[in-house]
């Protein structure tokens, strides 16, 4: 049987998948997932890179670009690599493309995260504001990131109108994911009370904000732009080459673990789907355990 093609670049597979692939039963969520993934070889490859020159070698180096930026885990490599792979695959299915796509999946290892201690994200602060960086925009978002837990296009999304300060009695409430009854239409949201290293922060970035300004993704147009200049700091710093932007996030969540807050709450703080993630945390320090005997 003769295949019709028509399909020849990325950028087409791309656009065909994302036009005639309806049948996934694909919501909200994964659908905006798989968006980023194919994103993410785009911004590598660009839209008129060659189906026919996407091999085994290539996704290798997108992988390996991918770990040393963002600190990626295995499993996380296997999801970019199966989307991908779907959307060749599809165009393969309706003969748009000569042959289908397998690429060999990374071996997962359990998961163990890598964090920054809170003396590593006092020091980037410090030198981010030093006269040898001017980088107020970096030391914001990295103190916010440390202390709110949120991804970084999360991060990049929250408005001022997600941001209410006199919440928790004055403490105050980030909205992640808009805040109800204003900008969220689902229930895919969550709040995180504001810690006291990122009141001062926020509060100097709401002075004149409009309701719908950005309070750090009208910084960054582009979230690569945000990545690299972070890893400039941390090089500065003589950081281990793999400690990135998402280490925040798991900062989050290991002070939380070795603090003592309940799983459940941590869960909830992190807006994670099941709780085996958030144990992940649990499970990276002794300290917690140690705490665990002390109060008996």
């Amino acid at each position: 049987m003769t295949t019709d093609i028509e399909i020849r670049t990325w950028g087409q597979a791309l656009d065909y998948d994302l036009k005639r692939n309806k049948s996934h039963g694909r919501n909200k969520s994964s659908h905006k997932n798989i968006l980023s993934h194919c994103n993410s070889f785009t911004s590598m490859y660009g839209r008129s890179y060659p189906c026919k020159r996407i091999t085994q070698d290539v996704m290798d180096d997108f992988i390996e670009e991918l770990q040393q930026e963002r600190g990626i885990t295995d499993a996380t490599a296997n999801r970019y690599m199966a989307t991908i792979k779907a959307v060749l695959n599809f165009a393969h299915t309706k003969k748009k493309l000569p042959h289908s796509y397998k690429f060999t999946k990374l071996k997962e290892k359990p998961g163990r995260p890598e964090w920054y201690d809170k003396a590593v994200i006092d020091e980037y602060e410090k030198i981010a504001r030093s006269d040898y960086f001017f980088r107020n925009d970096l030391a914001d978002i990295a103190v916010f990131g440390a202390y709110v837990g949120a991804r970084q296009a999360e991060i990049l999304n929250i408005k001022a109108v997600d941001i209410d300060l006199n919440s928790y009695e004055g403490r105050g409430s980030i909205y992640i994911g808009g805040r109800p009854g204003f900008t969220t239409k689902n229930d895919d949201w969550r709040e995180v009370p504001i810690h006291q290293r990122v009141r001062p922060i926020v509060k100097r970035r709401l002075e004149n904000a409009q309701q719908n300004t950005r309070i750090f993704g009208d910084e960054w147009s582009n979230k690569d732009v945000l990545l690299r200049n972070f890893k400039k700091v941390l090089s500065f710093m003589d950081q281990p080459p793999q400690m990135n932007f998402h280490h925040l996030r798991h900062s989050f969540g290991v002070w939380h673990a070795e603090a003592g807050t309940p799983i459940r709450t941590l869960m909830e703080l992190m807006g994670h789907k099941t709780i085996e993630t958030t144990l992940m945390y649990a499970k990276v320090s002794n300290r917690a355990r140690a705490n665990a005997m002390a109060n008996i």
